[in-house]
């Protein structure tokens, strides 16, 4: 439950720092929270590496006075935040195709014993490709500087996330 709020937290604060000038009061506090809450759920939900938390905006503010083009800066930490949020921000719709999608592979599997393989495959890959998105989101973060030495840092992964989507087809179809 945890890591749903952190991951609410971080998808609702993105949009409107966004749209706001980086200059504004507050602003580099509600990127601060950001990050804060994207090191928070990149740490928890892929084991990276996090570090103390930052307590206000102004490092956020200090990086951006430095920049070239604070704009681009910004721009490229809203295309990783976003990346990172994939998951969490997926749509109702788009969830039930998911759903669908894995269950069709869970009908498949219990028909048709030759097919397992097959359909382990689809709904391995139905499930996690949106997990392995927000992990490419959270990697790309840690490959930026200013992230990975003021909020998280070292590698993450998913593989315990997949063995127990694998071990969920396997339950689920009886094995």
């Amino acid at each position: 439950m945890k890591k749903l709020v952190l991951a609410l937290t971080l998808a609702s604060v993105t949009a409107p720092v966004a749209a706001q000038d980086w200059r504004d009061p507050g602003v580099a506090a509600k990127i601060n929270e950001t990050f804060n809450g994207m090191a928070d759920y990149c740490s928890e939900t892929f084991g990276f590496t996090r570090l103390p938390p930052v307590e206000n905006g102004n490092k956020v503010e200090a990086y951006l006075l430095l920049q070239p083009l604070p704009e681009m800066t910004l721009k490229e930490w809203v295309r990783i935040i976003d990346q990172a949020s994939v998951f969490i921000d997926m749509d109702s719709d788009e969830k039930e195709i998911l759903a669908q999608r894995a269950a069709d592979a869970l009908v498949a599997a219990e028909r048709d014993p030759s097919v397992r393989e097959s359909a382990e495959h689809l709904y391995v890959t139905t499930i996690m490709g949106p997990i392995n998105d927000s992990l490419t989101g959270c990697e790309a973060a840690v490959r930026s500087s200013f992230f990975s030495s003021n909020y998280f840092t070292g590698v993450g992964s998913a593989d315990d996330l997949e063995a127990g989507v694998r071990e969920r087809f396997h339950v689920s179809i009886g094995e």
